[in-house]
């Protein structure tokens, strides 16, 4: 469980991938809202994933910003293939 500096850390992150990903690719303002949502549940994976891998590299306090990176990008990748967003 996050304490809630790490759980906005978190939160803040994904969401700059979000925002990000609207910006290059993006065609209508209500897609906002879903990609943001894939991206907060990709950076929640990518967290977990990170947790139970033990990883350290890219590691800040206990958010895993590699792995939650990675695993925004992927949920958004997949979002994408699906045409979701």
């Amino acid at each position: 469980m996050l304490a809630a500096p790490a759980f906005l850390l978190g939160a803040t992150v994904a969401t700059l991938w979000a925002g990000l990903y609207h910006l290059l690719r993006g065609r209508r303002a209500i897609e906002v809202l879903l990609v943001w949502a894939v991206a907060l549940a990709g950076f929640g994976l990518g967290q977990l994933v990170g947790n139970a891998a033990d990883a350290h590299l890219l590691r800040f306090g206990e958010v895993q910003l590699l792995f939650g990176s990675l695993g925004s990008w992927l949920g958004l990748l997949i979002a994408r293939l699906l045409r979701l967003c």
